[in-house]
Protein backbone atom coordinates (compact mmCIF):
# COMPACT_ATOMS: atom_id res chain seq x y z
CA UNK A 1 0.00 0.00 0.00
CA UNK A 2 2.97 2.30 -0.25
CA UNK A 3 4.40 4.10 -2.88
CA UNK A 4 8.24 3.25 -4.06
CA UNK A 5 10.94 6.43 -4.87
CA UNK A 6 13.92 6.84 -6.11
CA UNK A 7 16.11 9.73 -5.77
CA UNK A 8 17.64 11.24 -8.67
CA UNK A 9 21.00 12.35 -9.23
CA UNK A 10 20.06 15.87 -10.26
CA UNK A 11 18.64 18.74 -8.00
CA UNK A 12 14.94 18.74 -8.62
CA UNK A 13 11.42 18.05 -6.41
CA UNK A 14 13.03 15.37 -4.48
CA UNK A 15 15.33 17.80 -2.54
CA UNK A 16 11.91 19.98 -0.97
CA UNK A 17 12.39 19.40 2.94
CA UNK A 18 8.60 18.14 2.87
CA UNK A 19 9.62 15.75 0.18
CA UNK A 20 12.42 14.50 2.13
CA UNK A 21 9.80 14.06 5.26
CA UNK A 22 7.99 12.06 3.30
CA UNK A 23 10.05 9.34 2.04
CA UNK A 24 10.88 6.68 4.27
CA UNK A 25 14.24 4.37 4.03
CA UNK A 26 13.02 0.65 2.49
CA UNK A 27 16.03 -1.55 1.19
CA UNK A 28 13.84 -3.87 0.15
CA UNK A 29 11.70 -1.26 -2.10
CA UNK A 30 12.77 -0.46 -5.29
CA UNK A 31 14.96 2.57 -5.79
CA UNK A 32 15.30 2.23 -1.58
CA UNK A 33 12.30 4.40 -0.26
CA UNK A 34 9.11 4.36 -0.04
CA UNK A 35 5.95 7.02 0.44
CA UNK A 36 2.47 7.24 1.59
CA UNK A 37 0.03 6.90 -0.95
CA UNK A 38 -2.15 9.90 -0.22
CA UNK A 39 0.47 12.07 0.63
CA UNK A 40 2.70 11.56 -2.25
CA UNK A 41 0.20 13.01 -4.69
CA UNK A 42 0.79 16.11 -2.94
CA UNK A 43 4.27 16.98 -4.66
CA UNK A 44 4.24 14.18 -7.31
CA UNK A 45 1.59 14.43 -9.96
CA UNK A 46 0.57 10.39 -11.04
CA UNK A 47 0.36 9.47 -14.59
CA UNK A 48 -2.54 7.07 -15.12
CA UNK A 49 -1.96 4.22 -17.28
CA UNK A 50 -4.43 6.04 -20.00
CA UNK A 51 -2.04 8.86 -20.70
CA UNK A 52 1.34 6.76 -20.74
CA UNK A 53 -0.04 4.13 -23.57
CA UNK A 54 -1.92 7.65 -25.56
CA UNK A 55 2.04 9.48 -25.47
CA UNK A 56 3.02 5.66 -26.55
CA UNK A 57 1.12 5.58 -29.49
CA UNK A 58 1.97 8.98 -30.38
CA UNK A 59 5.70 7.94 -30.44
CA UNK A 60 5.55 4.65 -32.14
CA UNK A 61 2.95 6.34 -34.93
CA UNK A 62 4.37 9.28 -35.69
CA UNK A 63 7.65 10.01 -34.40
CA UNK A 64 9.61 6.95 -34.58
CA UNK A 65 8.64 6.60 -38.60
CA UNK A 66 9.92 10.34 -39.12
CA UNK A 67 13.16 10.02 -37.03
CA UNK A 68 13.69 6.08 -39.06
CA UNK A 69 13.09 7.77 -42.15
CA UNK A 70 15.97 10.30 -41.13
CA UNK A 71 18.24 8.36 -39.39
CA UNK A 72 18.34 5.45 -41.19
CA UNK A 73 19.91 6.83 -44.32
CA UNK A 74 22.29 8.95 -42.15
CA UNK A 75 23.59 5.84 -39.70
CA UNK A 76 24.07 4.15 -43.15
CA UNK A 77 26.66 6.17 -44.95
CA UNK A 78 27.85 6.72 -40.85
CA UNK A 79 28.76 3.00 -41.25
CA UNK A 80 29.88 3.34 -45.11
CA UNK A 81 32.28 5.96 -44.25
CA UNK A 82 33.56 3.52 -41.32
CA UNK A 83 34.22 0.79 -43.96
CA UNK A 84 36.03 2.95 -46.45
CA UNK A 85 38.21 4.61 -43.44
CA UNK A 86 39.45 0.53 -42.47
CA UNK A 87 39.76 -0.32 -45.99
CA UNK A 88 41.88 2.78 -46.71
CA UNK A 89 43.61 1.59 -43.29
CA UNK A 90 44.60 -1.76 -44.29
CA UNK A 91 45.55 -1.00 -47.76
CA UNK A 92 47.87 1.91 -46.31
CA UNK A 93 49.52 -0.73 -44.17
CA UNK A 94 49.55 -3.21 -47.10
CA UNK A 95 51.33 -0.43 -48.88
CA UNK A 96 54.01 0.21 -45.92
CA UNK A 97 54.59 -3.06 -45.50
CA UNK A 98 55.94 -3.37 -48.97
CA UNK A 99 58.09 -0.57 -49.38
CA UNK A 100 61.32 -3.14 -49.14
CA UNK A 101 59.49 -4.84 -52.19
CA UNK A 102 59.28 -1.68 -54.50
CA UNK A 103 62.68 0.10 -53.52
CA UNK A 104 64.31 -3.37 -54.47
CA UNK A 105 61.84 -3.70 -57.56
CA UNK A 106 62.66 -0.54 -58.48
CA UNK A 107 67.13 -0.66 -57.79
CA UNK A 108 66.54 -3.74 -60.07
CA UNK A 109 64.67 -1.99 -63.01
CA UNK A 110 65.86 1.06 -63.03
CA UNK A 111 69.41 1.22 -65.03
CA UNK A 112 67.73 -0.89 -67.37
CA UNK A 113 64.63 1.14 -67.91
CA UNK A 114 67.27 4.48 -68.32
CA UNK A 115 68.90 2.45 -71.19
CA UNK A 116 65.34 1.71 -72.91
CA UNK A 117 64.66 5.29 -72.49
CA UNK A 118 68.15 6.26 -74.41
CA UNK A 119 67.67 3.63 -76.80
CA UNK A 120 64.09 4.81 -77.42
CA UNK A 121 64.64 8.79 -77.75
CA UNK A 122 68.04 7.79 -80.39
CA UNK A 123 65.31 5.56 -82.22
CA UNK A 124 68.10 2.60 -82.76
CA UNK A 125 66.13 -0.78 -83.31
CA UNK A 126 68.81 -2.54 -82.71
CA UNK A 127 69.54 -1.12 -79.26
CA UNK A 128 66.09 -1.55 -78.16
CA UNK A 129 65.66 -4.70 -79.19
CA UNK A 130 68.66 -5.51 -77.34
CA UNK A 131 67.80 -4.21 -74.05
CA UNK A 132 64.03 -5.94 -73.75
CA UNK A 133 66.53 -9.13 -74.69
CA UNK A 134 68.61 -8.08 -71.56
CA UNK A 135 64.92 -7.54 -69.63
CA UNK A 136 63.86 -10.85 -70.09
CA UNK A 137 66.55 -12.06 -67.58
CA UNK A 138 64.57 -10.19 -65.24
CA UNK A 139 61.52 -11.47 -66.09
CA UNK A 140 60.70 -7.91 -68.00
CA UNK A 141 59.00 -7.62 -71.25
CA UNK A 142 57.58 -5.55 -74.44
CA UNK A 143 54.19 -5.74 -72.89
CA UNK A 144 55.09 -4.46 -69.84
CA UNK A 145 54.40 -0.48 -68.92
CA UNK A 146 57.59 0.68 -67.63
CA UNK A 147 57.07 5.04 -67.97
CA UNK A 148 55.42 6.89 -66.27
CA UNK A 149 52.43 8.95 -67.23
CA UNK A 150 52.45 13.14 -66.41
CA UNK A 151 48.78 14.79 -65.87
CA UNK A 152 48.70 18.81 -65.80
CA UNK A 153 46.15 20.95 -65.41
CA UNK A 154 46.18 23.85 -67.58
CA UNK A 155 44.08 27.03 -68.76
CA UNK A 156 42.79 25.01 -72.37
CA UNK A 157 42.52 21.44 -70.23
CA UNK A 158 44.58 18.54 -69.36
CA UNK A 159 48.07 17.61 -70.73
CA UNK A 160 49.30 13.96 -70.82
CA UNK A 161 53.25 13.52 -71.06
CA UNK A 162 55.36 10.50 -70.33
CA UNK A 163 58.50 10.39 -67.81
CA UNK A 164 61.00 8.55 -67.28
CA UNK A 165 61.91 9.37 -63.59
CA UNK A 166 61.63 7.35 -61.22
CA UNK A 167 62.81 4.97 -63.46
CA UNK A 168 61.78 1.35 -62.62
CA UNK A 169 58.89 2.57 -60.33
CA UNK A 170 56.30 0.10 -60.19
CA UNK A 171 52.65 -0.01 -60.86
CA UNK A 172 51.89 -0.30 -57.07
CA UNK A 173 53.69 2.95 -56.43
CA UNK A 174 51.47 5.95 -55.01
CA UNK A 175 49.96 8.78 -57.33
CA UNK A 176 52.36 11.79 -56.83
CA UNK A 177 51.36 14.74 -56.63
CA UNK A 178 53.32 17.97 -58.15
CA UNK A 179 53.38 21.18 -56.40
CA UNK A 180 55.21 24.32 -57.64
CA UNK A 181 55.31 25.59 -60.78
CA UNK A 182 53.39 22.83 -62.17
CA UNK A 183 50.07 21.52 -60.69
CA UNK A 184 48.87 17.93 -61.66
CA UNK A 185 49.62 14.21 -60.86
CA UNK A 186 52.01 11.58 -61.89
CA UNK A 187 50.59 8.05 -62.44
CA UNK A 188 53.63 5.16 -62.27
CA UNK A 189 54.48 2.37 -64.83
CA UNK A 190 51.41 3.34 -66.70
CA UNK A 191 53.27 4.07 -69.95
CA UNK A 192 54.51 1.55 -72.64
CA UNK A 193 57.84 1.88 -74.69
CA UNK A 194 55.30 2.57 -77.63
CA UNK A 195 53.98 5.53 -75.26
CA UNK A 196 57.30 6.88 -74.63
CA UNK A 197 58.30 7.15 -78.29
CA UNK A 198 55.35 8.74 -79.70
CA UNK A 199 56.00 11.65 -76.94
CA UNK A 200 59.49 11.90 -77.83
CA UNK A 201 58.94 12.09 -81.72
CA UNK A 202 56.34 15.09 -80.87
CA UNK A 203 59.64 16.85 -79.95
CA UNK A 204 61.68 19.38 -82.66
CA UNK A 205 64.55 18.77 -80.55
CA UNK A 206 64.52 14.42 -80.40
CA UNK A 207 66.36 12.78 -83.31
CA UNK A 208 64.32 11.70 -86.37
CA UNK A 209 61.80 8.68 -85.67
CA UNK A 210 62.66 4.89 -87.16
CA UNK A 211 60.00 3.41 -89.10
CA UNK A 212 61.26 -0.28 -88.57
CA UNK A 213 61.28 0.37 -84.78
CA UNK A 214 57.60 2.02 -84.79
CA UNK A 215 56.27 -1.11 -86.47
CA UNK A 216 58.30 -3.51 -83.75
CA UNK A 217 56.94 -1.59 -81.46
CA UNK A 218 53.35 -1.51 -82.26
CA UNK A 219 53.55 -5.31 -82.90
CA UNK A 220 55.10 -6.19 -79.42
CA UNK A 221 53.77 -3.27 -77.19
CA UNK A 222 50.45 -2.71 -75.99
CA UNK A 223 48.59 -0.36 -78.01
CA UNK A 224 49.04 3.85 -77.01
CA UNK A 225 47.48 5.11 -73.82
CA UNK A 226 46.83 8.14 -75.71
CA UNK A 227 46.26 9.66 -79.05
CA UNK A 228 48.08 12.80 -78.48
CA UNK A 229 50.85 14.18 -75.73
CA UNK A 230 51.80 17.74 -75.46
CA UNK A 231 54.84 18.65 -76.40
CA UNK A 232 55.26 21.66 -74.21
CA UNK A 233 55.61 20.08 -71.28
CA UNK A 234 57.19 17.23 -72.08
CA UNK A 235 60.32 19.25 -72.92
CA UNK A 236 60.23 20.39 -69.21
CA UNK A 237 60.99 16.35 -68.53
CA UNK A 238 64.69 16.09 -66.49
CA UNK A 239 64.49 12.25 -68.31
CA UNK A 240 64.35 14.36 -72.36
CA UNK A 241 66.57 17.28 -70.45
CA UNK A 242 68.94 14.54 -70.31
CA UNK A 243 69.33 13.05 -74.23
CA UNK A 244 69.08 16.32 -75.51
CA UNK A 245 72.39 17.27 -73.47
CA UNK A 246 73.93 14.57 -73.91
CA UNK A 247 74.57 13.59 -70.47
CA UNK A 248 73.49 10.33 -70.68
CA UNK A 249 76.19 7.51 -70.47
CA UNK A 250 75.32 4.14 -71.79
CA UNK A 251 76.48 0.91 -70.10
CA UNK A 252 76.80 -2.78 -70.84
CA UNK A 253 74.07 -5.01 -70.77
CA UNK A 254 75.93 -7.57 -69.43
CA UNK A 255 76.78 -5.72 -66.34
CA UNK A 256 73.64 -4.06 -65.76
CA UNK A 257 71.72 -7.57 -66.28
CA UNK A 258 74.33 -9.20 -63.50
CA UNK A 259 73.96 -6.14 -61.19
CA UNK A 260 70.13 -6.80 -61.16
CA UNK A 261 70.43 -10.05 -60.70
CA UNK A 262 72.52 -9.76 -57.47
CA UNK A 263 69.77 -7.22 -56.00
CA UNK A 264 67.75 -9.39 -53.38
CA UNK A 265 64.30 -9.29 -54.06
CA UNK A 266 61.81 -9.76 -50.38
CA UNK A 267 59.90 -12.55 -51.28
CA UNK A 268 61.97 -14.30 -53.90
CA UNK A 269 63.58 -16.58 -51.44
CA UNK A 270 60.16 -18.12 -50.85
CA UNK A 271 59.37 -18.80 -54.01
CA UNK A 272 62.88 -20.03 -55.17
CA UNK A 273 62.33 -22.52 -51.74
CA UNK A 274 59.52 -24.01 -53.54
CA UNK A 275 60.97 -24.64 -56.93
CA UNK A 276 62.68 -28.17 -55.74
CA UNK A 277 59.62 -29.03 -54.65
CA UNK A 278 57.62 -28.03 -58.00
CA UNK A 279 60.49 -29.72 -59.78
CA UNK A 280 60.06 -33.59 -58.17
CA UNK A 281 56.39 -33.06 -58.71
CA UNK A 282 56.76 -32.67 -62.58
CA UNK A 283 59.33 -35.22 -62.51
CA UNK A 284 56.44 -37.91 -60.32
CA UNK A 285 53.86 -37.68 -63.28
CA UNK A 286 55.09 -39.99 -66.04
CA UNK A 287 55.08 -39.16 -69.41
CA UNK A 288 54.53 -41.44 -72.49
CA UNK A 289 57.31 -41.89 -74.15
CA UNK A 290 59.84 -41.03 -72.13
CA UNK A 291 62.42 -41.98 -69.25
CA UNK A 292 64.17 -39.63 -66.78
CA UNK A 293 67.35 -40.16 -66.58
CA UNK A 294 68.37 -40.96 -62.74
CA UNK A 295 70.68 -37.45 -62.82
CA UNK A 296 67.45 -35.70 -64.31
CA UNK A 297 65.53 -36.70 -61.09
CA UNK A 298 67.82 -36.44 -58.90
CA UNK A 299 68.97 -32.61 -59.98
CA UNK A 300 65.41 -31.88 -61.19
CA UNK A 301 66.52 -30.33 -64.40
CA UNK A 302 66.02 -31.06 -67.92
CA UNK A 303 68.14 -29.42 -70.61
CA UNK A 304 66.89 -27.45 -73.23
CA UNK A 305 68.24 -27.88 -76.74
CA UNK A 306 68.98 -23.85 -77.60
CA UNK A 307 68.61 -22.50 -74.61
CA UNK A 308 72.98 -21.81 -74.09
CA UNK A 309 72.74 -20.38 -77.96
CA UNK A 310 69.68 -17.99 -77.12
CA UNK A 311 71.19 -16.49 -74.07
CA UNK A 312 74.55 -16.08 -75.91
CA UNK A 313 72.43 -14.31 -78.87
CA UNK A 314 70.82 -11.78 -76.19
CA UNK A 315 74.16 -11.75 -74.03
CA UNK A 316 75.86 -10.10 -77.53
CA UNK A 317 73.20 -8.45 -79.14
CA UNK A 318 74.45 -4.86 -77.61
CA UNK A 319 77.81 -5.69 -79.68
CA UNK A 320 80.15 -6.18 -76.39
CA UNK A 321 81.09 -9.19 -76.83
CA UNK A 322 81.06 -11.67 -80.09
CA UNK A 323 79.01 -14.22 -80.46
CA UNK A 324 81.29 -16.96 -80.37
CA UNK A 325 82.72 -15.64 -77.10
CA UNK A 326 79.60 -14.49 -75.26
CA UNK A 327 77.87 -18.24 -76.22
CA UNK A 328 81.14 -20.18 -74.54
CA UNK A 329 80.78 -17.73 -71.31
CA UNK A 330 77.26 -17.97 -70.92
CA UNK A 331 77.08 -21.92 -72.09
CA UNK A 332 79.78 -22.29 -69.17
CA UNK A 333 77.80 -20.29 -66.85
CA UNK A 334 74.61 -22.23 -67.05
CA UNK A 335 76.33 -25.64 -67.18
CA UNK A 336 78.48 -24.35 -63.59
CA UNK A 337 74.44 -23.50 -62.40
CA UNK A 338 73.02 -26.40 -63.68
CA UNK A 339 75.13 -28.90 -62.34
CA UNK A 340 76.65 -27.42 -59.12
CA UNK A 341 74.34 -28.62 -56.13
CA UNK A 342 74.82 -27.35 -52.67
CA UNK A 343 74.03 -30.03 -50.09
CA UNK A 344 74.15 -29.59 -46.06
CA UNK A 345 76.73 -31.83 -44.85
CA UNK A 346 75.77 -33.73 -41.32
CA UNK A 347 79.05 -31.87 -39.76
CA UNK A 348 77.45 -28.54 -40.49
CA UNK A 349 80.09 -27.90 -43.53
CA UNK A 350 78.77 -27.12 -47.48
CA UNK A 351 80.09 -28.95 -49.34
CA UNK A 352 79.80 -29.13 -53.72
CA UNK A 353 78.19 -32.35 -55.30
CA UNK A 354 78.47 -33.38 -58.96
CA UNK A 355 76.02 -35.20 -60.18
CA UNK A 356 76.72 -38.54 -61.60
CA UNK A 357 77.49 -38.61 -65.09
CA UNK A 358 74.04 -39.48 -67.56
CA UNK A 359 76.39 -41.79 -69.34
CA UNK A 360 77.68 -44.37 -67.22
CA UNK A 361 80.81 -46.01 -67.73
CA UNK A 362 80.72 -50.18 -68.67
CA UNK A 363 82.62 -52.44 -65.82
CA UNK A 364 86.14 -53.17 -66.85
CA UNK A 365 86.64 -56.47 -68.32
CA UNK A 366 90.45 -57.26 -68.09
CA UNK A 367 91.38 -53.99 -67.81
CA UNK A 368 89.67 -52.55 -70.59
CA UNK A 369 86.55 -50.87 -70.49
CA UNK A 370 83.35 -50.67 -73.41
CA UNK A 371 81.90 -47.75 -74.77
CA UNK A 372 78.19 -47.55 -74.79
CA UNK A 373 76.35 -48.07 -77.71
CA UNK A 374 75.76 -45.01 -77.93
CA UNK A 375 79.61 -43.91 -78.94
CA UNK A 376 80.20 -47.28 -80.58
CA UNK A 377 77.63 -46.33 -83.37
CA UNK A 378 78.79 -42.97 -83.91
CA UNK A 379 76.62 -40.66 -81.45
CA UNK A 380 77.99 -37.74 -79.73
CA UNK A 381 78.24 -37.65 -75.96
CA UNK A 382 76.16 -34.88 -74.07
CA UNK A 383 79.16 -33.84 -72.11
CA UNK A 384 82.82 -35.48 -71.14
CA UNK A 385 83.76 -37.88 -68.97
CA UNK A 386 86.54 -38.17 -66.42
CA UNK A 387 86.57 -41.41 -64.96
CA UNK A 388 89.55 -42.15 -61.90
CA UNK A 389 90.39 -45.37 -60.93
CA UNK A 390 88.01 -45.70 -57.76
CA UNK A 391 85.24 -45.08 -60.17
CA UNK A 392 85.64 -47.89 -62.49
Amino acid sequence: GRVALQKLGALGAADDKDVKRLAVADPSAFGGWTADVVEVQRFFRPVPPETLVGWARGVVQQEAVICRREWLPMLANLREKRRLAEEEARRQALYEARTPWRFAMQARRGPLVKELWAALWNASTGRVQSVFFAMERVNMSPKDKLFHEVTVFTGSGDAHYVVLEPAGAVEEEAAFTLTGSESGTRRHACASALDAYLCMRGDDMAPPGNNDLLRWLTDNCPAPRRSAWSVLEFQRCPGRNMMFGKEFVQLTLVDLIRDARAIIVPGEEEAEDQLPRLRQEGEDVPTEGHESAPDEAVCGIHATPGASLIAATSACADEDLHPSEAHASIEAQALDEAWEVEHHHPMGDWETVLPEPQVPCSPLVDGVGEWPESLQSGGEAPFSLACNESDC
